[in-house]
């Protein structure tokens, strides 16, 4: 009897285990796979052997570019051990016995990094299956005629999109008094900026005092976001401050803009606070 091509002796296991991938979300529609995209991977283990092989394995690191999405591990048989770190690059499925010709399918997702190194060309992965008593083997990615190898997925280079920001405010202000402040963002580019975000650091001594609608303040910092912001679309937020600080003193507010597919931003101002006029006193007649 042969598998893959190698005649197996009577009453002797034989595992063999392929791997194949899929695009299962294209996360910013770009028609390739891409940061932010989730892989659909399904690992089929078959047994051509003639006898059943026993405490049979499936190991599989996930490219580090990756991440496992929880609960996606399923299993034709046998018991999923290692989904319990769910978005770390390891799983481990148990599949005991698998008779003579049978075959197990495991299948799992995978999120793509939705920032990837620059050059990054393909995401890369492949399993490892043991059995009792025999050598281990590697999944084989049946799209191509070499065996053995590993699935690999081609990411594509997506164009970036490029934001723009203004941050005007007043030169001077009275200590204590309400300053208005306005961050305008504007995608310079010709594609669409996706999840923008604004984010104002409420630094020692700038105190929120109005915020624009839909804008919360998280961690000290004034955020706002839009889903998407066109080509050549542009918006503005204000929102008003308490600036605190003696005479003299100098504040510097500083915006920060950023896209999913946009590197960060900023703009920063200077204002200088005068303390507010004291009260006269009369003079003192005796």
């Amino acid at each position: 009897m042969a598998a893959f091509g190698i005649t197996v002796p009577a009453g002797v296991p034989a595992i063999g285990a392929t791997k194949t991938a899929t695009l299962a979300t294209d996360a910013d529609r770009s028609g390739g796979t891409s940061g932010g995209d989730t892989l659909a991977y399904s690992v089929v283990v078959t047994n051509s052997g003639n006898q059943a092989a026993t405490s049979v394995v499936l190991a599989d690191s996930l490219d580090p570019l990756t991440r496992l999405v929880t609960g996606s591990v399923t299993t034709s048989q046998g018991t999923v051990t290692g989904d319990a770190a769910a978005g770390r690059p390891a799983l481990r499925v148990e599949l005991g016995t698998l008779a003579p010709g049978a075959s197990a399918t495991v299948s799992f997702r995978a999120r793509v990094d939705a920032t990837l190194p620059a050059g990054t060309s393909r995401i890369s992965n492949q399993a490892v299956v043991s059995a009792a008593g025999l050598t281990p083997v590697t999944t084989d990615d049946p799209v191509t005629v070499q065996p053995g190898d590993p699935t690999t997925v081609a990411v594509t280079a997506v164009p970036r999109a490029r934001l723009g920001i203004d941050l005007r405010g007043p030169a001077r202000a009275r200590a204590r008094g309400a300053v208005t402040y306005c961050a305008t963002v504007t995608n310079r580019s010709r594609i669409v900026a996706r999840s923008v975000t604004i984010r104002v650091p409420l630094t020692a001594g700038i105190v929120i005092r109005t915020r624009p609608r839909g804008a919360r303040v998280v961690s000290r910092r004034l955020v706002w976001t839009t889903p998407r912001l066109a080509p050549g679309a542009r918006r503005n937020v204000c929102f008003t401050v308490r600036l605190i600080g003696r005479n003299g003193t100098v504040r510097r507010p500083r915006a920060f803009a950023q896209a999913s597919n946009a590197p960060r931003v900023t703009d920063a101002v200077r204002t200088r606070l005068r303390a507010r006029p004291g009260r006269i006193q009369p003079p003192v007649t005796g």
